[in-house]
């Protein structure tokens, strides 16, 4: 694993390239033929109605690689961040770590001074903004406290560039799929149904999505119950 200057730079730029890249995209000029004359300012073929951004294959920026060993170094259960059912309230959250456990294992990690924890605080927001794991009591605000606030490891399905493809190896579907629509409805069932109840609409979607996704309903009921911090 590389030193924390190197792994705070390489994510620091696939944020900064990913908006370039964007910039540029919006803002290109149609490319001119190789012999000029009105050919030159030829419109290129129109795109395929069914084809879009996911079905063009895109290079998975290392930065992925090295945030992805990361969270595997800490999910260890020898050496990495301590993973255990802890007690929220009335109810017992399963396979949770604390905040400040995360952060002193950041620390020890990368060998950084221990007068001053921002550094490993950084470190960890950018890796929850990423996905990598989630708050389980606030699914409003992705950072991490150096406090007993509990947090829990994200499935690596739900990865960033781990979703299902839709091309082959090319890139992740940049559109939810009936799965994270699943999981969503789920979600909404299982908080305050006063303040969260479904829609008839919605309703009938989730009896359709069940009858359709019956093989997979036991991983989106758990997923649904990970990410509201609900234990039935």
């Amino acid at each position: 694993m590389t030193s924390l200057d190197e792994f705070v730079v390489s994510t620091a730029w696939l944020a900064k390239v990913s908006g370039a890249a964007r910039g540029r995209e919006r803002n290109a000029a149609p490319a001119s033929h190789a012999h000029g004359g009105r050919l030159a300012a030829r419109a290129p073929p129109p795109r395929h109605p069914a084809m879009d951004l996911a079905d063009t294959p895109r290079h998975r920026p290392m930065a992925f690689d090295k945030m992805e060993t990361l969270i595997k170094e800490m999910q260890d259960p020898e050496t990495g961040v301590p993973v255990r059912s802890q007690k929220l309230f009335l109810t017992y959250i399963p396979a949770a770590f604390m905040g400040y456990d995360l952060i002193e294992w950041l620390m020890e990690r990368f060998n950084l001074d221990e007068t001053s924890n921002v550094e490993a605080i950084n470190l960890g927001n950018q890796l929850c903004q990423y996905g990598y794991f989630f708050p389980v009591n606030d699914s409003k605000n992705l950072i991490l406290k150096d406090d007993s606030s509990l947090y829990r490891f994200q499935s690596p399905y739900y990865w960033p560039w781990q979703a299902p493809k839709a091309a082959g190896a090319g890139a992740p579907s940049i559109a939810p799929d009936n799965l994270e629509y699943a999981i969503y409805l789920v979600k909404r069932t299982l908080r305050n149904k006063q303040r969260h109840g479904l829609e008839e609409y919605e309703a009938e979607a989730l009896a359709n999505l069940k009858k359709n996704l019956a093989g997979k309903w036991d991983f989106i009921t758990m997923q649904a119950e990970e990410q509201v911090g609900y234990v039935l």
